[in-house]
């Protein structure tokens, strides 16, 4: 409990982000709790929940919205007061240790002997990416940013959800892992491990992992973990609904009893025709009943027709035990469909007006950096023009500096070589003056 504590647990009340002008004279509203945790998150926005398994069985720890289970200000903490107050936010899953063999895939080749292994604890954070994006989007729109590209008319791609939810769930192991050096144990943070897997996705009915539901697609790479029904549910559908459609579909691929999928508007069947749902254990039908006059919404990608996601259950998996639900609600572009009858029409229209766009976009652009382009050139002519200016006088200063060294180098050898004649004339002339002193007195 004390590793959890540190990883996951509250720290009482905190004091919301201050000092933004545009909220004056109220605090800023971008935390999503009014509590604060022991790890640090974006904007506060604190997204993360943990999971972990040892050998009593499979644990659920929430604590994001638990508020402060600890307040410094009115009471003395202590480790016991932490580990008394969390341990009741303890929620068991399963009286064994989570399944995962120890091999690959689901092992990276340097971890199966030391992962998941009986004796140890396996903590496994999972952060709701959907919830993180929303908020993004409040705190991107709330303060000016721009969200939606008008000249391409799409929604800007966005990694910053992932990138500060990826961020929040390695402090929080980073929390953990000073805890463990500080009392002395052996431990650390790591990803060697399939992700997929251990939420529930490995499409693998021995390995059930976590037991998320998780949505396929051909167009995707990768299947989707969306949580578990009851425990741990991320802010999209099928667990809640979005704002384009009434429609929800089912949160597994099983329905119970024989009960068609019905419009959230009038209760109706969404379908006209005897429906028959399949899996590896049961099959369920259900005869023809009203058909809902609502027109159902289907699922697109872009302009690209697509198929709906398969859904599958943790609890009925296999190759042969996915199935396709009712149309699930589409992804909202900002546009609408058009009818299949005018689809060329409509694509060929499209592309007109993307072209004109681009035209247009071509011609500001080419207006706008005309002078930019001018004003480049010009700038690089000068310091082409100070640079030979630079080197000119170098090369004179060179020349000059090459002259006095040369004069220099003459005027010592001149020294040296001219100085013992100047002495040896110096001795002659009084020589001479005497000479001419002795022979010509009357000269003197």
């Amino acid at each position: 409990m004390l590793v959890l504590s540190a990883m996951g647990g509250t720290t009482g009340w905190h004091y919301s982000i201050t000092r933004n002008a545009h909220y004056a004279p109220h605090v800023a509203n971008y935390a999503g709790g009014a509590a604060g945790r022991t790890f640090p998150s974006a904007a506060g926005f604190h997204t993360a929940e943990l999971f972990f398994t040892d050998d009593s069985g499979v644990y659920f720890f929430p604590t994001r919205d638990a508020g402060a289970l600890v307040d410094p200000a009115t009471e003395q903490i202590t480790p016991q007061l932490m580990v008394e107050r969390h341990r009741q936010r303890l929620r068991r899953l399963s009286t064994e240790r989570l399944f995962l063999p120890a091999e690959e895939p689901y092992l990276e080749g340097h971890n199966t002997w030391c992962v998941n292994v009986p004796g140890s604890l396996l903590v496994i954070p999972v952060a709701d990416i959907a919830q993180h994006l929303l908020a993004v989007l409040c705190f991107l729109t709330q303060n000016g940013y721009a969200i939606y590209d008008d000249i391409h008319n799409r929604a800007l791609p966005e990694q910053y959800a992932l990138t500060e939810a990826t961020a929040e769930l390695a402090t929080s192991c980073y929390a953990g892992v000073l805890l463990l050096q500080a009392m002395g144990l052996g431990g650390w943070m790591f990803d060697g491990i399939d992700r997929f897997s251990i939420l529930g996705a490995s499409d693998n009915p021995d390995v059930p992992g976590l037991g998320f539901r998780y949505d396929t697609d051909e167009h995707w790479a990768t299947p989707n973990p969306t949580g578990r029904e009851g425990v741990f549910e991320a802010y999209c559908p099928p667990h809640y609904r979005t704002p384009a459609s009434p429609y929800r579909p089912n949160t597994s691929s099983t329905p119970s009893g024989n009960s068609p999928p019905r419009c959230r508007r009038c209760s109706s069947s969404t379908t006209s025709k005897p429906t028959t749902w399949t899996s590896t254990s049961t099959t369920a039908s259900s005869p023809p009943a009203p058909t809902c006059t609502h027109t159902p919404p289907t699922w697109t990608r872009g302009t690209d027709e697509k198929k709906p996601p398969t859904t599958r259950s943790p609890a009925k998996r296999g190759r042969g035990a996915s199935t396709t639900g009712p149309t699930p609600a589409p992804r909202f572009t900002g546009r609408t469909t058009p009818p299949a009858a005018g689809w060329e029409q409509h694509r060929l229209s499209r592309n007109a007006q993307q072209k004109t766009q681009i035209r247009a976009v071509s011609f500001r652009l080419a207006n706008q950096l005309i002078p930019v382009l001018d004003r480049f050139l010009r700038n690089i002519a000068e310091r082409l023009g100070t640079v030979r200016h630079h080197l000119q006088h170098l090369s004179r200063l060179h020349r000059r500096q090459r002259l006095q060294r040369i004069d220099h180098r003459i005027r010592t050898d001149l020294t040296t070589n001219v100085q013992p004649i100047v002495g040896l004339n110096a001795l002659r002339h009084p020589l001479a003056c005497c000479l001419r002193h002795t022979f010509h007195p009357s000269r003197s």
